[in-house]
């Protein structure tokens, strides 16, 4: 019985040394694990602000391009009005030349000197 005693008391030092291993082995597996996961919601955070960056970034553009959009359609208002009145005035500037060289020619016809 003392030898069957023995054996079981071995056992039983050799079963609590096995569970304290792995016991041992689970802790630093764990801390590992929470040494990962810290790491990862680290890099969340960073990934949120870089996604929060952009965002702004791209709603600002878009504020900036419609915008310039409104510009644009001015200026293309603006332009077409200037070309309205561009040909206007090519019309009234061909019409007065044509007026001149009629008088001119009306002059050189009656023998006109002019001192």
């Amino acid at each position: 019985m003392l030898l069957r005693s023995k054996m079981a008391t071995t056992a039983t030092k050799n079963d609590v040394k096995n569970i304290s291993d792995k016991l041992d082995k689970i802790s630093k597996s764990l801390v590992d694990n929470r040494t990962s996961l810290l790491q990862l919601t680290e890099e969340i955070k960073e990934l949120r602000r870089s996604q929060q960056f952009l965002s702004e970034q791209y709603e600002d553009m878009k504020q900036r391009l419609h915008s310039k959009d409104e510009e644009v359609k001015v200026l293309q208002a603006e332009t077409q009005d200037l070309k309205l009145h561009l040909r206007k005035l090519e019309a009234v500037t061909s019409q007065t030349h044509e007026e001149v060289n009629d008088l001119e020619q009306y002059g050189r016809r009656e023998c006109l000197e002019m001192i």
